[in-house]
């Protein structure tokens, strides 16, 4: 009976050792990607600066970078110490690697454009965060692929255009995605002008109504001239 009771703690602590080794202790990795350290970001236009600083006391600081900058926020890409706008560490400015800035030419305005799976696409005003897309928001059939390190893999380029204040996405599956960069919310777009199908249409939708305005021009013409010789 003794014997049946050692064995049975024997095998259960056993178990529980078994269970422990393939566990293991917490991904080490994961930890470090998201833990807070100091890092900076150049926009894509290449006139800011984003600096972030980890909270005093944690994470990894970079002591050179806190003589220069003394808090976190966007600075102009000039070596100017004066930001543009200031912000708090927090979880969303953790430094991804991939992430591509976009910002309108007072920097006011900031889109994030990564490939995490909670952090697709982001956007900010004055450092505050408004809106946030996750990858599968975006492109679910794409959403489930291996992330490739060193490029924002659903993308195939993004464009600011400033006059609308609006940022433009061609995804890699040929869709056109259109943000507002004031608000973060998702515009309806017209697709890809660029594609075949969309520039025939346009042509034929000028050869078509060229005649008729044609037409039109030269009729006010003629009522104009018999008016004026009336």
């Amino acid at each position: 009976m003794n014997n049946n009771l050692v064995s049975r703690a024997w095998a259960a602590m056993l178990f529980l050792i078994l269970l422990t080794v393939l566990a293991g202790p917490a991904n080490p990795a994961s930890a470090q990607a998201t833990a807070p350290k100091d890092y900076t970001r150049v926009t894509e236009d290449g006139k800011y600066l984003l600096v972030m600083l980890a909270p005093d006391g944690t994470g990894q600081t970079d002591p050179a970078l806190r003589r220069k900058y003394s808090q976190p926020g966007l600075y102009p890409n000039d070596g100017s110490t004066t930001p543009v706008w200031t912000t708090e560490w927090a979880t969303w400015y953790q430094d991804l690697p991939d992430s591509k800035l976009y910002t309108n030419p007072d920097g006011k305005y900031m889109a994030r454009l990564d490939a995490a799976p909670r952090l697709a696409l982001a956007f900010y005003v004055i450092g505050i965060e408004v809106k946030r897309y996750g990858l599968n928001e975006l492109v679910p059939n794409q959403a489930a692929q291996p992330r490739q390190t060193g490029e924002v893999g659903w993308v195939q380029k993004a464009n600011l255009d400033t006059v609308q204040n609006r940022l433009v996405v061609d995804t890699a599956g040929d869709e056109r995605l259109e943000f507002s960069m004031t608000t973060g919310h998702r515009l309806p777009g017209i697709g890809k002008p660029d594609s075949i199908p969309m520039v025939m249409a346009i042509v034929l939708m000028v050869v078509f109504t060229l005649p008729f305005a044609v037409i039109a021009y030269i009729g006010i013409r003629r009522q104009i001239k018999r008016q004026a010789a009336g």
